[in-house]
């Protein structure tokens, strides 16, 4: 039996896996890699939460070799977990890579809140380190914790070096942590996920960018600055200039500088994971959290006391269609820094979603969630356009009709249904029927269906589409729908969706449903929409009806 650990999306070898991090391609000595990090409880569910980095490396992006873990949550600043955060190459030969974080501590109840009467050394640690955790608090707020703050979140260095073989050694933790100590006034401990780059227009200029939530529950970016990366500035507010996505988290933000295929222009792209928005009506926005970009400009007024301004001219657009993507991060490549390059930039997305740990793989085989495919990113007439790094040949053959097995795909040009049917436990239920009752309403006997295991046949995903529209239903497949069954959107014309369509081209939709076992991600018009999710099948293996 195959069982339900893909063959091509980065799943851990055990624990919880969640957002990637750390992203970065290092060449050089013979060695090509693409370096990732994530976020990793190895002990979940049967231990107490220890959130640490994961680390893996990858030639294709495809096949995957496990890291000894990078980072652990063993100091006072982020004894309640490593959070995540990014990747800064070398900037000399021999320079180690940089690994940016945020450390998790929280402070109890007793204590938030607090204002200069409060003693900081009462503040219990959690775990080795108590002791310099309250001297670390004392030394950041000699007069007590701002009223309305909580030691909660600080921002981290780790430094990590090259091996031989291309890899990084385990990380260490920079003496100075942490870098900054928390976040500043007006903002709650919800400050996290640094991602630092140079700033495109100030060379020699580092910003990091940090989700937020202000003190009246809005989701915000801060940027700081600075000249060496160890030294930060007190930190400014990204104000949307136009209309803004809302919710009171903003998590995993990036920002990267694009070309416009379309215009030639150079505009600047926001991606982030809104907390706490929902769709009113219509397709999008119905998942447990949101993520998506906005398209703009930056701009940086030179007073330090001013708020940097996100103009928009595409407003916030969902990343991915599907039942399971957040938290996305682009690579940082060391040989595509310069303007000159010709690399696109790739991206991961964590396959899940937060506080969706109930899926029979972590029960089954000891492991929780994975990556998606990396896709590469372009910018088309203000759409950031996703093209998925994908097997080839025999690695994902392209099937028919009756075909069963795990890992396939299935091309639809032009108006289609695709189903894909998988084994249920016998008399289980999909959502608002039983799976005989599916059968039965698609023309087979339920009986008929049922094996000797004790399971039977069901439709656990279909695909539709139809003119311009795609539908994906997933009838409880393994794992609950919290916000229902279904996602869609409605395409563009082919001609304005990709580059080289042709205005008026009439060209006919198509798309192609990739199957890697549990993680199955359907791809339009060759990136200019997808959907991601996970689904079970009890036996593994799939069914395709056409």
């Amino acid at each position: 039996m195959p069982g339900h650990r893909p063959a091509f999306h980065f799943t851990p070898e055990r624990g919880r896996l969640n957002d990637p991090n750390g992203l970065i391609r290092l060449e050089g000595a013979g060695h090509d890699l693409w370096h990732v990090f994530y976020q990793l409880d190895p002990g979940f569910p049967a231990e107490p939460r220890r959130t640490g980095w994961g680390y893996a490396t990858s030639e294709d992006l495809l096949t995957w070799r496990h890291r000894p873990q990078a980072l652990f949550p063993d100091d006072a600043y982020d004894a309640d977990g490593c959070f995540s955060g990014g990747a800064v190459a070398p900037q000399r030969p021999g320079d180690p890579v940089e690994l940016f974080y945020t450390g998790n501590l929280p402070v109890p109840a007793e204590f938030a809140g607090h204002g200069s009467g409060s003693d900081p050394a009462a503040v219990p640690g959690a775990g080795a380190g108590a002791g310099a955790g309250a001297a670390c608090l004392a030394e950041a707020f000699p007069d007590g914790v701002p009223v309305g703050h909580v030691w909660g979140a600080t921002q981290n260095l780790a430094l990590a070096e090259q091996l031989s073989d291309g890899s990084l050694a385990v990380p260490v933790k920079h003496p100075a942590n942490p870098l900054i100590p928390g976040p500043p006034p007006g903002f709650t401990a919800h400050y996290r996920d640094p991602i630092v780059t140079e700033d495109p227009d100030r060379p020699g200029l580092w910003r990091m960018l940090l989700g937020a939530r202000t003190d009246d529950d809005r989701g915000t970016a801060l940027l700081h600055f600075s000249r060496d990366r160890r030294t930060w500035d007190a930190g400014r507010e990204l104000v949307i200039d136009g209309p803004s996505p809302g919710g009171y988290m903003w998590e995993c933000p990036n920002l990267l500088r694009m070309t416009d295929a379309a215009s030639g222009a150079e505009a600047d792209v926001l991606i982030l994971s809104p907390q706490g928005i929902r769709a009113d009506a219509g397709d999008a926005l119905r998942n447990r959290y949101q993520c998506g970009y906005l398209v703009g400009h930056l701009e940086l007024p030179d007073a330090p006391d001013a708020a940097a301004v996100f103009h928009v001219t595409t407003p916030f657009t969902e990343l991915d269609h599907g039942f399971e993507f957040y938290a996305p991060q682009v690579f940082t490549d060391a040989t595509a820094a310069d303007a000159t390059s010709q690399r696109r930039p790739v991206m991961l997305g964590w396959m899940g979603m937060p506080e969706e740990d109930d899926h029979p793989t972590i029960t089954a085989e000891g492991w929780l969630h994975c990556l998606t495919f990396a896709r590469e990113l372009s910018l088309y007439d203000g759409r950031l356009l996703q093209s998925p790094v994908l097997p080839s040949g025999d690695d994902l053959p392209i099937v028919g009709d009756g075909h069963v097995g795990d890992v396939f795909r299935v091309r639809l040009d032009g108006n289609g249904i695709v189903e894909l049917r998988g084994t249920t436990a016998l008399g289980s239920s999909t959502t608002g029927s039983t799976a005989g009752e599916d059968a039965a309403a698609d023309g087979a006997d339920s009986a008929d269906s049922a094996d000797s295991t004790g399971h039977e046949d069901a439709p656990l995903v279909t695909v539709s589409l139809s003119g311009d529209r795609v539908t994906v239903t997933r009838r409880n497949a393994g794992v609950p729908n919290h916000f229902g069954d279904e996602r869609a959107t409605t395409l563009r014309p082919i001609a304005s969706s990709t580059p080289g369509g042709g205005a008026g081209s009439g060209a006919a939709h198509h798309l192609d449903v990739i199957v890697d076992r549990s993680a199955i991600e359907i791809i339009a018009d060759d990136g200019a929409a997808l959907f991601s999710l996970r689904a079970f099948s009890a036996d593994g293996a799939w069914t395709v009806r056409l």
